[in-house]
Protein backbone atom coordinates (compact mmCIF):
# COMPACT_ATOMS: atom_id res chain seq x y z
CA UNK A 1 0.00 0.00 0.00
CA UNK A 2 1.54 3.40 -0.99
CA UNK A 3 2.88 5.72 1.68
CA UNK A 4 0.12 8.63 2.19
CA UNK A 5 3.10 10.91 3.23
CA UNK A 6 4.81 10.04 -0.48
CA UNK A 7 1.46 10.34 -2.42
CA UNK A 8 0.81 14.13 -0.32
CA UNK A 9 4.16 15.22 -1.11
CA UNK A 10 3.76 14.05 -5.11
CA UNK A 11 0.46 16.40 -4.88
CA UNK A 12 2.21 19.13 -3.52
CA UNK A 13 4.99 19.54 -6.13
CA UNK A 14 2.24 18.81 -8.84
CA UNK A 15 0.34 21.77 -7.77
CA UNK A 16 4.06 24.14 -6.85
CA UNK A 17 4.84 23.33 -10.71
CA UNK A 18 1.34 23.88 -11.98
CA UNK A 19 1.49 27.59 -10.40
CA UNK A 20 5.22 27.97 -11.70
CA UNK A 21 4.11 27.61 -14.81
CA UNK A 22 0.83 29.63 -14.92
CA UNK A 23 3.00 32.58 -13.44
CA UNK A 24 6.00 32.13 -16.16
CA UNK A 25 3.05 32.14 -18.79
CA UNK A 26 1.75 35.06 -17.26
CA UNK A 27 4.78 36.69 -17.36
CA UNK A 28 5.83 36.08 -20.59
CA UNK A 29 2.52 37.92 -21.26
CA UNK A 30 3.62 40.75 -19.17
CA UNK A 31 6.87 40.84 -21.26
CA UNK A 32 5.65 41.01 -24.57
CA UNK A 33 2.54 43.64 -24.02
CA UNK A 34 3.76 45.95 -21.71
CA UNK A 35 5.74 47.49 -24.59
CA UNK A 36 2.23 47.79 -26.51
CA UNK A 37 1.08 49.88 -23.82
CA UNK A 38 4.35 52.30 -23.72
CA UNK A 39 4.17 52.59 -27.20
CA UNK A 40 0.81 53.77 -26.86
CA UNK A 41 1.25 55.97 -24.16
CA UNK A 42 3.96 57.84 -26.55
CA UNK A 43 1.52 58.21 -29.31
CA UNK A 44 -0.89 59.51 -27.14
CA UNK A 45 1.52 62.20 -25.30
CA UNK A 46 2.53 63.40 -28.42
CA UNK A 47 -0.65 63.41 -29.84
CA UNK A 48 -1.20 66.94 -32.13
CA UNK A 49 -4.18 67.57 -29.83
CA UNK A 50 -1.78 67.38 -26.52
CA UNK A 51 0.36 69.79 -28.51
CA UNK A 52 0.34 73.91 -28.29
CA UNK A 53 0.00 74.98 -31.78
CA UNK A 54 3.26 77.84 -30.84
CA UNK A 55 4.83 75.04 -29.80
CA UNK A 56 4.71 72.65 -33.28
CA UNK A 57 5.62 76.06 -35.15
CA UNK A 58 8.56 77.09 -33.36
CA UNK A 59 9.47 72.91 -33.12
CA UNK A 60 9.38 73.71 -37.38
CA UNK A 61 12.62 75.93 -36.96
CA UNK A 62 14.38 73.18 -35.06
CA UNK A 63 16.03 71.00 -37.71
CA UNK A 64 17.50 69.17 -34.56
CA UNK A 65 17.82 65.14 -34.31
CA UNK A 66 18.81 62.07 -35.35
CA UNK A 67 18.09 61.49 -39.46
CA UNK A 68 20.18 57.81 -39.45
CA UNK A 69 17.31 56.38 -41.77
CA UNK A 70 19.26 52.43 -40.54
CA UNK A 71 17.00 52.91 -37.54
CA UNK A 72 14.33 51.56 -39.31
CA UNK A 73 14.26 47.89 -38.32
CA UNK A 74 12.54 45.55 -35.82
CA UNK A 75 11.21 46.24 -32.56
CA UNK A 76 11.70 44.59 -29.67
CA UNK A 77 10.31 45.05 -25.95
CA UNK A 78 13.86 46.14 -24.68
CA UNK A 79 13.87 49.16 -27.75
CA UNK A 80 10.57 50.06 -26.55
CA UNK A 81 11.68 50.03 -22.57
CA UNK A 82 14.51 51.84 -23.49
CA UNK A 83 13.17 54.30 -25.69
CA UNK A 84 10.47 55.14 -23.37
CA UNK A 85 12.94 55.38 -20.11
CA UNK A 86 14.40 58.41 -22.28
CA UNK A 87 11.20 59.84 -23.30
CA UNK A 88 10.07 59.78 -19.51
CA UNK A 89 13.85 61.03 -18.21
CA UNK A 90 13.49 63.82 -20.63
CA UNK A 91 17.22 62.76 -22.62
CA UNK A 92 15.37 62.03 -25.85
CA UNK A 93 13.60 65.97 -26.84
CA UNK A 94 10.95 64.91 -29.25
CA UNK A 95 9.76 67.83 -31.54
CA UNK A 96 6.42 67.39 -33.17
CA UNK A 97 6.08 69.82 -36.29
CA UNK A 98 3.14 68.61 -37.58
CA UNK A 99 0.18 65.12 -37.75
CA UNK A 100 -0.49 62.24 -40.32
CA UNK A 101 -3.55 60.73 -40.40
CA UNK A 102 -5.39 57.94 -42.73
CA UNK A 103 -8.93 57.70 -41.92
CA UNK A 104 -9.29 54.54 -43.87
CA UNK A 105 -6.66 52.81 -41.80
CA UNK A 106 -7.74 54.86 -38.44
CA UNK A 107 -4.51 55.96 -38.36
CA UNK A 108 -3.60 59.64 -36.62
CA UNK A 109 -0.37 60.08 -35.61
CA UNK A 110 2.37 63.05 -35.21
CA UNK A 111 4.86 63.82 -37.51
CA UNK A 112 8.54 64.64 -35.55
CA UNK A 113 12.10 65.46 -36.43
CA UNK A 114 14.25 63.04 -37.17
CA UNK A 115 14.60 59.18 -37.48
CA UNK A 116 15.78 58.25 -33.63
CA UNK A 117 13.98 55.08 -32.10
CA UNK A 118 11.88 57.56 -30.07
CA UNK A 119 10.47 59.19 -32.71
CA UNK A 120 9.86 56.57 -34.53
CA UNK A 121 7.82 54.31 -31.42
CA UNK A 122 5.75 57.46 -30.58
CA UNK A 123 4.99 58.59 -34.31
CA UNK A 124 6.11 59.51 -37.51
CA UNK A 125 9.92 60.69 -38.27
CA UNK A 126 11.39 62.91 -41.30
CA UNK A 127 14.36 61.70 -43.32
CA UNK A 128 16.13 65.05 -43.87
CA UNK A 129 15.89 68.50 -41.67
CA UNK A 130 14.17 70.71 -43.72
CA UNK A 131 11.27 69.09 -45.45
CA UNK A 132 8.42 70.72 -46.65
CA UNK A 133 4.72 69.48 -46.83
CA UNK A 134 3.18 69.94 -50.14
CA UNK A 135 6.14 69.97 -52.15
CA UNK A 136 8.30 67.70 -53.76
CA UNK A 137 8.87 64.23 -51.81
CA UNK A 138 7.63 64.37 -48.08
CA UNK A 139 9.47 61.10 -46.85
CA UNK A 140 8.42 59.36 -43.48
CA UNK A 141 9.29 56.28 -41.18
CA UNK A 142 7.47 54.76 -38.23
CA UNK A 143 7.46 51.50 -36.99
CA UNK A 144 5.22 48.43 -37.50
CA UNK A 145 3.49 46.85 -34.21
CA UNK A 146 1.67 44.32 -35.50
CA UNK A 147 3.24 41.77 -34.09
CA UNK A 148 1.88 42.68 -30.38
CA UNK A 149 -0.29 46.09 -31.02
CA UNK A 150 -1.73 45.71 -34.66
CA UNK A 151 -3.31 49.27 -34.35
CA UNK A 152 -0.55 51.13 -33.82
CA UNK A 153 2.05 53.75 -35.09
CA UNK A 154 1.85 52.69 -39.16
CA UNK A 155 0.65 49.01 -38.44
CA UNK A 156 -2.38 49.67 -40.22
CA UNK A 157 -1.10 50.67 -43.34
CA UNK A 158 0.16 47.44 -44.18
CA UNK A 159 -2.60 45.24 -44.25
CA UNK A 160 -4.97 47.36 -45.25
CA UNK A 161 -3.67 50.24 -47.60
CA UNK A 162 -5.15 50.43 -51.54
CA UNK A 163 -4.45 52.46 -54.48
CA UNK A 164 -6.85 55.56 -54.16
CA UNK A 165 -6.67 55.65 -50.35
CA UNK A 166 -6.27 59.13 -48.78
CA UNK A 167 -3.51 60.41 -47.09
CA UNK A 168 -3.40 63.41 -44.90
CA UNK A 169 -0.06 65.61 -43.50
CA UNK A 170 -0.98 68.85 -41.67
CA UNK A 171 1.78 71.61 -40.64
CA UNK A 172 -0.59 73.56 -38.77
CA UNK A 173 -0.77 75.88 -41.39
CA UNK A 174 -2.39 73.98 -44.04
CA UNK A 175 -4.00 70.49 -44.30
CA UNK A 176 -2.87 68.37 -47.81
CA UNK A 177 -4.48 65.59 -48.82
CA UNK A 178 -3.23 62.88 -50.90
CA UNK A 179 -4.35 60.37 -52.71
CA UNK A 180 -2.19 56.74 -53.05
CA UNK A 181 -0.71 55.61 -56.06
CA UNK A 182 1.57 52.79 -54.67
CA UNK A 183 1.33 50.42 -51.98
CA UNK A 184 3.57 47.58 -51.80
CA UNK A 185 6.08 45.26 -50.31
CA UNK A 186 9.57 47.20 -51.15
CA UNK A 187 13.43 46.12 -51.06
CA UNK A 188 15.32 48.85 -48.59
CA UNK A 189 17.77 48.82 -51.17
CA UNK A 190 15.55 51.11 -52.76
CA UNK A 191 16.90 54.49 -51.29
CA UNK A 192 15.56 56.82 -54.58
CA UNK A 193 11.94 56.38 -53.21
CA UNK A 194 12.95 58.78 -50.36
CA UNK A 195 14.75 60.94 -51.96
CA UNK A 196 13.21 64.48 -51.57
CA UNK A 197 12.99 65.11 -55.38
CA UNK A 198 10.11 64.71 -57.11
CA UNK A 199 8.06 66.13 -60.47
CA UNK A 200 5.15 66.60 -58.59
CA UNK A 201 4.48 66.72 -54.85
CA UNK A 202 3.82 63.71 -52.80
CA UNK A 203 3.94 61.84 -49.55
CA UNK A 204 6.07 58.68 -48.68
CA UNK A 205 5.45 56.41 -45.93
CA UNK A 206 7.98 53.50 -44.57
CA UNK A 207 7.49 51.06 -42.47
CA UNK A 208 8.82 47.52 -42.11
CA UNK A 209 6.39 45.13 -43.67
CA UNK A 210 6.74 42.63 -40.64
CA UNK A 211 7.25 43.90 -37.02
CA UNK A 212 9.43 40.39 -36.49
CA UNK A 213 11.56 41.35 -39.56
CA UNK A 214 13.78 43.78 -41.36
CA UNK A 215 14.20 42.10 -44.27
CA UNK A 216 11.72 44.01 -46.18
CA UNK A 217 9.74 47.51 -46.21
CA UNK A 218 6.15 48.45 -47.09
CA UNK A 219 6.02 51.39 -48.87
CA UNK A 220 3.14 53.94 -49.73
CA UNK A 221 2.76 57.00 -51.64
CA UNK A 222 0.76 59.70 -52.12
CA UNK A 223 -0.23 62.40 -54.64
CA UNK A 224 -0.67 65.74 -54.30
CA UNK A 225 -4.41 66.52 -54.68
CA UNK A 226 -5.90 69.24 -52.89
CA UNK A 227 -5.05 72.01 -50.14
CA UNK A 228 -7.02 74.20 -47.54
CA UNK A 229 -5.31 76.79 -44.99
CA UNK A 230 -5.48 74.88 -41.82
CA UNK A 231 -8.97 76.80 -40.42
CA UNK A 232 -10.55 77.04 -43.79
CA UNK A 233 -10.25 72.71 -44.19
CA UNK A 234 -13.64 70.56 -43.95
CA UNK A 235 -14.73 69.85 -40.73
CA UNK A 236 -13.83 66.36 -40.82
CA UNK A 237 -10.66 66.13 -42.13
CA UNK A 238 -9.79 68.25 -39.44
CA UNK A 239 -11.22 66.23 -36.70
CA UNK A 240 -8.67 63.12 -38.96
CA UNK A 241 -5.93 64.70 -36.61
CA UNK A 242 -7.98 64.23 -33.19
Amino acid sequence: MPNKGVIMKKINWSRILGILLILVGIGFIIYQYVPAVQVYINQKTYALSNVDRDQVLKNQEDNSGNYDPNQVTMVTPEMVRAARKRIREGSDELNVIGALAMPKQNISISVMNGLSESVLLSGAGTFYPNQEMGVNNYPLASHNMDAIAPGLLLSPMVENTSLGDKIYLTDMKNIYEYETFYAQQTDPSRVDMVTLESKEPIVTLVTCEESTSAAMRYIVQGKLVKQWPFEKAPKEVIEYFS
